[in-house]
Parts: C-alpha cells; sequence; structure tokens
C-alpha cells in the first residue's frame, strides 16, 4: 500500500504545479467565481502558505500577516484593463494612488487564483493558489513593470502590477465604476460560529456608462472648453500648496467627437 503524502510533498507538489504553470507564461483573464481572500486567510491562519525563504524572517512574516489579515478591500478584475491603456500611457512610470488605503485584486489568470494585495505606502505581494496550497510572494520594493514582456515568476508580477496601475487611472478619470457586492449576511454568520473568517464585500469594475461633466473638463487656461483638442488623459499630479503638497487625480479631458490621442506619460 503507498504511503500518503506528507504535508511537506503535498506543499512542493504545489510549488512545483505553480512553477510549472507560470514558466507557461499565462497571461489570460478570465471572470473569477467571488472572493477567495477568506481562503487565502485561512490558509495563513493554518500555517500552510507556501513562501520564499526571504519570507521566512520576523520581518517578512509580519509584513505578510499584515497584507493578508488586515482586511482589505476587495476588486475582483473580471477584464484585461491594462489592454486599454497599455499604448497610450508608459504604466511603467504611473504611480498608483489605490482607491483604499489596502486593497486585494482578485483575478483569474489562466486558470488560477491570484490575489495581489497592495498597500498605498508599504508595499505589495502576490498569492498564487496551486494544487492544495497558497504561493505567496513579497514584493519588498516596488516593482517597476519592465518594457519588454517577462516570463515565469516576473510575468505575474507584471501582469498584476500593471493591472493595478491602469485600474487606479480608469478608475480616477471615471471611466470605471465599481459596483460594491455584499456578502451574504447569513454565511457570514455561520462562518463566524465555525470561526471562520468572514467572506468579504467585494467591488466589481464596470465601464462608467455616462461620466460626470467634469470628467471631461477643458485642458487648463481653456476657458469655455476650446474646441479641437481631442481626448486625452491628463496625468495624474502631486502639487505643491502651502503647507505641503496634494494629489491631482487622473483626469480625462478633451473632445470624445474628436478621437483619442495616443500618448505615452513618462517621468
Amino acid at each position: 500500500m503507498r504511503n500518503p503524502l506528507s504535508q511537506r510533498d503535498v506543499a512542493q507538489a504545489s510549488v512545483e504545479e505553480a512553477i510549472n504553470w507560470w514558466d507557461r507564461n499565462p497571461s489570460t483573464i478570465r471572470r473569477p467565481d467571488g472572493s477567495a481572500l477568506h481562503k487565502l486567510m485561512e490558509a495563513w491562519v493554518a500555517g500552510v502558505v507556501v513562501s520564499p525563504n526571504s519570507a521566512s524572517t520576523a520581518a517578512g512574516r509580519e509584513f505578510m500577516a499584515s497584507m493578508i489579515m488586515g482586511r482589505p478591500q476587495v476588486f475582483l478584475v473580471q477584464h484585461d484593463w491594462t489592454a486599454a491603456l497599455r499604448h497610450d500611457i508608459d504604466l511603467g512610470t504611473v504611480e498608483p494612488r489605490l482607491p483604499f488605503e489596502l486593497v486585494a485584486y482578485e483575478f483569474d489568470i489562466s486558470g488560477h487564483r491570484v490575489i495581489h494585495i497592495e498597500h498605498q505606502e508599504r508595499g505589495s505581494m502576490v498569492a498564487v493558489h496551486a494544487g492544495q496550497h497558497w504561493c505567496a510572494f513579497p514584493l519588498w520594493t516596488a516593482y517597476t513593470p519592465p518594457k519588454t514582456r517577462e516570463v515565469g515568476l516576473n510575468s505575474i508580477f507584471q501582469i498584476t502590477t500593471e493591472m493595478v496601475r491602469a485600474i487606479t487611472i480608469l478608475l480616477e478619470s471615471d471611466v470605471l465604476l465599481a459596483q460594491h457586492i455584499e456578502a451574504a449576511p447569513a454565511l457570514n454568520r455561520s462562518r463566524a460560529r465555525s470561526k471562520k473568517p468572514p467572506i468579504f464585500d467585494h467591488h466589481v469594475l464596470n465601464i462608467a456608462i455616462s461620466r460626470p461633466t467634469s470628467a471631461l473638463d477643458a485642458e487648463p487656461g481653456m476657458a469655455g472648453g476650446k474646441p479641437g483638442v481631442r481626448l486625452h488623459f491628463r496625468r495624474g499630479h502631486y502639487r505643491r500648496v502651502e503647507g505641503g503638497s496634494t494629489w491631482i487625480r487622473w483626469t480625462l479631458v478633451g473632445d470624445p467627437d474628436l478621437g483619442f490621442v495616443e500618448k505615452t506619460y513618462r517621468l
């Protein structure tokens, strides 16, 4: 009779599955079936999240715990929003301004659940579900997507990081609306009695059917909206004010009837 696999063997099989998966350079964005953040939390509490040795230090564990257990706002990513901006904006130069301080962006990438958790100040991490385990990778420093498409694990970092930056731009400029979906209260009461983490409310991103008039402002100095300005993004930036600075959000400006200006934004 064959001996059952040990927990270590099962974890190693999950890691190997993940490696084989990202070595095939997965890239298809599918529609995720509800949030899986609670499953990642359960795995973290049970101590079965697989992570690299560099994340096994006390500081690394504390960082990952703060990201996973910090009750982030959840966004389900159902479409490739990066594709809408990749040819017009250099996403590698975009500083993301998150809609909340801590956000979990959930993806289904070529059949695997991927959760990118990002804090506005502290950094980010990516968790991939493979086999029977979650494999989590903290991004200790800000990740800058390169000009060319990466391969392997870095390709997953690139996909999720670019998507986060594209989503922040599209939300700020009122191109996207985030629909808030509440979790079932009865189900969460049952989970609470079983001492399980709740299933979280989540947001679903959809194209805005209509935008406020302010989203199509004229360029600065063009009083009354000077005609002849094609539709384009005005880059988000900090503006110096007395006592510090304030963030001026990305804005879609110009006349949509004149087409869209393909413009690469760089620092």
